[in-house]
């Protein structure tokens, strides 16, 4: 059995565990740190073949099974995030989806995974893992301000308030809808409850 035929096993497999639902979505984090989650959408079956997307550096776009197998080299699965709605929801989320493949217009503050998938899921353009790191950058830059002004040190201040400017900065554009253009990502402005 070749590689990627044992892959189609193993999706199939992985598939029927978890009982994905087109625009499920499969939250991975990369190996060996595990810092960052990254978010690989499940768009259902096509021709008997599972359908993957995701918002990667190279733009959104739907994974052939060997651009699968290359990320599940790197990112190991760690939960399932459901599509909440209806039938019909699911289907226009699915569409929603489709609607940006070979959008190239990454970028890990403004448009990553995360707000890709939950613009998919929820119709808003966000990212919590953004946002922490933004108050993260916050708390850190008043801290090494703080801490040198105490100690009269000029230059350890001034990076201390770089480093509050950039997290104030990431924190207010991680969810940020204006960020990318309208008619782009919200052709109708429609929204799921």
């Amino acid at each position: 059995m070749s590689e990627l035929q044992l892959l189609e096993k193993n999706l199939d497999v992985f598939v029927q565990q978890n009982n994905l639902k087109p625009a499920d979505a499969i939250q991975v984090k990369k190996q060996p740190f595990k810092l960052l989650r990254h978010y690989i959408l499940y768009l259902g079956t096509y021709q008997d073949r599972h359908v993957f997307m995701a918002n990667t550096f190279s733009g959104v776009k739907i994974f052939n099974y060997h651009e699968l197998l290359n990320e599940l080299k790197t990112f190991i699965p760690e939960k399932i995030e459901r599509f909440i709605g209806t039938f019909h929801e699911r289907k226009e989320a699915v569409t929603r989806a489709l609607m940006r493949k070979d959008e190239d217009s990454y970028n890990l503050i403004l448009n990553n995974c995360e707000h890709f998938k939950n613009w998919v899921h929820y119709g808003t353009h966000k990212s919590e893992q953004v946002t922490n790191w933004g108050k993260a950058g916050v708390a850190v830059g008043a801290a090494v301000a703080l801490g040198s002004a105490a100690n009269k040190s000029k230059g350890g201040a001034y990076i201390g308030l770089g480093l509050m400017l950039l997290g104030g900065l990431a924190w207010a554009l991680s969810d940020d809808e204006n960020n990318i253009p309208a008619q782009q990502h919200y052709p109708n402005k429609r929204r799921l409850k």
